[in-house]
């Protein structure tokens, strides 16, 4: 049986065609795709990623058949130029940005407009002035239709950002600062539909389309816990997922009978 080669972020598949993985799985939104060493690269598994802010390793256990991979099109019957590849790295960085909730574009440009136009900016390098610059800020990110995906504890949301603030000796602008908002908080919207694409992917994965939403929570708890620093729990609730993946019946029913 012919073995798919390894190239840097190509795959060549069965029929000699490179294959470029959109390595960033649907799952987590980060981690690569790879070909899987077990059945001869009929199945795509994403090992999850490192989070360089945390400086720890974030798993993930999702895996599909490698037909079904989420790819760049076209195909290359030869390996594409170095242009080629930059356009592709390109589109899949913008991808783990919208994935995120982030904007891949830069903010968006109601809040923009809205950081250029705040009156009275303070000067950030100045301690003294960095509650006013928070509260400001803050206030403004709040009274737009665009909203950033804040806590709802309003006291938590202006800690994080006087915390962006306080992290730059220099002075900051509204929009270094808004830059800086929407790269730790994300935008609200773009999140949702980053979640509910999720979904969608996971139900895509499970034996039964019913427990993509429990799977889901269970991503969501290991990255919590990995994040915390409890690997060995984040570790535990990693291999639940094969379990909740592999269930021909719905978790739901199961409780519903049990209680």
């Amino acid at each position: 049986m012919h073995y798919p080669h390894r190239i840097p972020n190509f795959h060549i598949d069965k029929t000699n065609k490179f294959v470029f993985v959109n390595f960033r799985c649907p799952v987590c939104s980060q981690g690569k795709l790879n070909l899987s060493d077990e059945d001869a690269g009929d199945t795509i598994q994403c090992g999850g990623y490192w989070d360089e802010d945390m400086n720890i390793k974030i798993r993930c256990t999702y895996s599909a058949p490698s037909s079904s991979a989420p790819r760049l099109k076209p195909w290359y019957s030869e390996e594409p130029t170095e242009e080629q590849k930059e356009k592709m790295k390109e589109f899949t960085n913008q991808q783990i940005a919208l994935a995120t909730g982030k904007s891949p574009d830069g903010p968006p440009s109601e809040l923009l407009e809205a950081a250029v136009n705040i009156v009275d900016w303070p000067d950030t390098s100045n301690p003294s002035q960095r509650k006013k610059s928070c509260d400001l800020m803050y206030e403004m990110c709040t009274s737009r239709s665009v909203k950033i995906d804040f806590p709802e504890d309003e006291k938590k949301a202006k800690q994080k950002i006087f915390t962006i603030i306080s992290a730059n000796k220099g002075p900051m602008s509204t929009t270094d600062v808004l830059i800086a908002v929407i790269k730790e908080f994300g935008i609200a919207a773009a999140k949702a539909e980053a979640k509910a694409k999720q979904a969608s992917a996971l139900a895509t994965v499970c034996n039964c389309a019913a427990n993509a939403a429990v799977l889901q929570a269970f991503q969501e708890l290991s990255e919590l816990y990995f994040k915390s620093g409890n690997s060995n729990a984040g570790i535990s609730v990693s291999a639940m997922n094969g379990l909740v993946r592999n269930r021909s019946i719905s978790l739901f029913l199961i409780l519903l009978v049990f209680t």
